[in-house]
């Protein structure tokens, strides 16, 4: 896996795509989701965790939300071992998110990345 890029981008940049997308979006996705840090550096604690990867889910309702999961250095998926049927494992498993609050109805008060 590339680490070359080190994704920053300027405010400018980031109010452009988050505008354009906001414009565009279906109902069914979110505008922003938010999670909270000590879930998401439980995550990145993950042994052999390089990056974070973000998928796309989708509920029930049909809304579209984020899952979280911790990427080694080879770009493979850091999940959780399904241990067989009695055995219970001493290790820490990695933990996957999802379930981040929902823009709308969970926005900010005032964000330049969100289109009022």
């Amino acid at each position: 896996m590339s680490t070359s890029n080190n994704h920053v981008i300027g405010l400018e940049q980031a109010m452009t795509l988050t505008r354009r997308f906001q414009k565009n979006r279906a109902a069914s996705l979110p505008v922003s989701e938010t999670f909270d840090a000590r879930q998401v550096n439980t995550l990145l604690s993950a042994e052999q965790c390089a990056a974070l990867r973000v998928y796309l889910g989708e509920q029930e309702s049909g809304d579209i939300c984020m899952v979280l999961i911790a990427v080694n250095s080879a770009g493979e998926d850091i999940l959780p071992v399904v241990e067989p049927e009695g055995e219970a494992s001493t290790d820490q498993p990695p933990v996957i998110l999802e379930d981040g609050l929902r823009c709308p109805p969970n926005c900010p008060t005032f964000s330049p990345l969100v289109d009022s």
